[in-house]
Formats: structure tokens, C-alpha cells, sequence
């Protein structure tokens, strides 16, 4: 009867080495195609809360980025547009040179410039992202302001709160289409301030007409055979001071971008660190993961042979001895 508990206790022994081999290789196996080693608090809770912090933390900087993306895409778009309309405009300039020549096609450089105009027009409509266009306007109000995330901020207590930054919505028109003399380029500019007669006579001109409910007072920037020496030096006056306000504006906006663009990078980084640091508490090393799982499968398959030679050993006695 001795013997026989004896026995007992060599195939218990036997199973449980079976099954403590059985239960690494499981937890091997899980490490292997998890990639993590502390995957619930059960298995390391000092670190498994800290890696949960920290994911925290990366989800709020995911946002901001997210934020300052959108942020960044708008305010570029106006950039890129403001931009070209001043190209347009230094081209214009020139073809209003071009005019003062004897002999010279005006008829021609007249279409020219409606060519440039029709550019600068559509550089401004394009000018729209998510539904916003920081250069035209329709509405009756424009004392709003153009908002957007440009960084963030954390307070002593760790919350994050998003950083905005603006400009008004009156210094960024270009373009009026219900009141023409708000807007850059559809409102009247006097060629008398850059270009005196020595009168306080205001000589009021506009590049663009956008067909505005309001529309601006003055004329029209165009040219014609008709046009004298004394209109052709006022319009190159008034586009002057156009592309020095609309060169104040995009050098505004280019500043935005990059102010916006240094910070996303930011934040980018903050991100790339915290995963990093996730992984130094939570991951597993794959290479000791193969080393280990390659062991637990050789332990299991040992454990199995030892409970299977228990077995026959508790057989064989119980034949001679039962």
C-alpha cells in the first residue's frame, strides 16, 4: 500500500511538471505573437499602469497633432494662394510697363492683363480647405476672426489645453463679394497717396470687379488705346501698394505655417518618444521570446515523455505486485 502512494506521487509529480510546461509554452506562445510581455496588469502591474499612462498620453498628443495638422493644411492653402495672386500681380505690373512703349499693341497687353486678373480670381476661389477660404467673402459681418491650433500647453496638474491663434477676417479678404471696398483687391486704393498730383483730389482705383452687392467706388485697373500716361503711372502706383499688402499678408500666413508646422513636428516627436517608452515597459524581446518558446516546447515534450514513462513503470508494478 506503501508503494502503491509512492507511485501516486511520481505520476502527480510527472503531471505537474506537464502542465507548468504546458503553461509556459502557452505564455511563450501569446508573448511570441503578441509582441507584448506585459499585456494586463495580472502580469506586471507596475508596469502595466505606467504603459497605461503613458498610452494615455500619446492618445492626447495623437489629437493635438491631428489638430495642428488640420491647422497647418489651411493655413497653407491661403499661404499658397496669397502667393500666387502676388506672382500674378508682379506680372501685371509689368505688362502696365510694357504699355508706356511706343508702338506697342495695347489691345493685346489689355487681354493680358484680363488674363492675369482671371488667374488672380481663381487663385483666390481655390483658396478653400474643409469648407474654409481665408481670402474671399460673402457675408454681410466679417468681424470675425480666422482661428486656428497652433500648439499646446500643459499645466501643472499635466491637462492639456489647446493653443489657437488668429487673424482677423478683414485682413485677410481679398476678394468682397458683398461688399467690394472690404476686400484687397476689389476695393478702391487712391493713386493720389503714392503717386501725388499735388491736389487732395482722390484718384480712386480697383483691380478686380466680382460683381459685389456693394460695389467699390473708382475705376477699374484696365487699359485701352485711350488710356493716357497719367492712368498707366496711377494704376502702377495702386498695384504697387496692392502687392505690398498682399506681400504683408502672405509673409502673415507663412509665418503661421511655420509656426504651426515647428510645433506638429513637436508633438510628433513627443509621440515617437512615447511609444518608445511604452515599448522599454511592455514589450517583449522577440529574440528571448524565440529562445524561450523553443525551450518551453522542449520542456513540454520532455514532461510528456516522464509522464508517459511514469505510467508504464505504475503498470508494470501494479501487474507484479497486484
Amino acid at each position: 500500500m506503501a508503494y502503491d502512494v509512492m507511485m501516486t506521487n511520481a505520476v502527480s509529480g510527472s503531471l505537474q511538471t506537464l502542465l507548468f510546461s504546458n503553461n509556459e509554452l502557452q505564455k511563450a506562445q501569446l508573448q511570441a505573437s503578441s509582441g507584448l510581455r506585459v499585456e494586463s496588469a495580472k502580469d506586471n502591474s507596475s508596469y502595466w499602469s505606467i504603459a497605461t499612462s503613458l498610452r494615455s498620453d500619446m492618445s492626447i498628443m495623437t489629437s493635438v497633432g491631428d489638430a495642428l495638422n488640420l491647422s497647418e493644411s489651411t493655413v497653407d492653402t491661403a499661404y499658397n494662394s496669397a502667393n500666387t495672386v502676388y506672382e500674378q500681380l508682379s506680372k501685371l505690373r509689368a505688362t502696365l510697363v510694357n504699355a508706356f512703349e511706343d508702338g506697342v499693341d495695347r489691345n493685346q497687353l489689355a487681354t493680358t492683363i484680363e488674363g492675369y486678373k482671371s488667374s488672380i480670381k481663381q487663385a483666390v476661389s481655390s483658396a478653400s480647405f474643409g469648407g474654409s477660404n481665408w481670402l474671399t467673402n460673402s457675408n454681410a459681418d466679417i468681424s470675425g476672426t480666422n482661428s486656428i491650433v497652433s500648439g499646446f500647453q500643459r499645466s501643472s496638474n499635466g491637462n492639456v489645453a489647446l493653443a489657437t491663434q488668429g487673424v482677423p477676417q478683414s485682413e485677410t479678404v481679398l476678394i468682397d463679394h458683398y461688399d467690394a471696398n472690404r476686400g484687397l483687391l476689389t476695393g478702391p486704393v487712391d493713386a493720389n497717396i503714392s503717386n501725388p498730383d499735388g491736389t487732395a483730389t482722390a484718384r480712386n482705383y480697383y483691380l478686380l470687379d466680382s460683381g459685389s452687392i456693394t460695389a467699390a467706388s473708382g475705376s477699374e485697373i484696365a487699359i485701352s488705346v485711350s488710356t493716357t500716361d497719367q492712368e498707366l503711372k496711377d494704376m502702377m502706383s495702386v498695384v504697387d501698394q496692392l502687392m505690398s499688402n498682399v506681400n504683408k499678408l502672405t509673409a502673415r500666413l507663412g509665418d503661421m505655417v511655420n509656426r504651426v508646422s515647428t510645433n506638429r513636428e513637436y508633438v510628433t516627436a513627443i509621440s515617437e518618444s512615447l511609444d518608445k517608452s511604452i515599448g522599454r515597459f511592455v514589450d517583449v524581446n522577440m529574440e528571448e521570446a524565440g529562445v524561450r518558446l523553443t525551450a518551453a516546447k522542449t520542456q513540454q515534450s520532455l514532461a510528456a515523455e516522464n509522464v508517459a514513462l511514469a505510467n508504464a513503470n505504475s503498470k508494470k508494478l501494479a501487474v507484479l505486485f497486484g
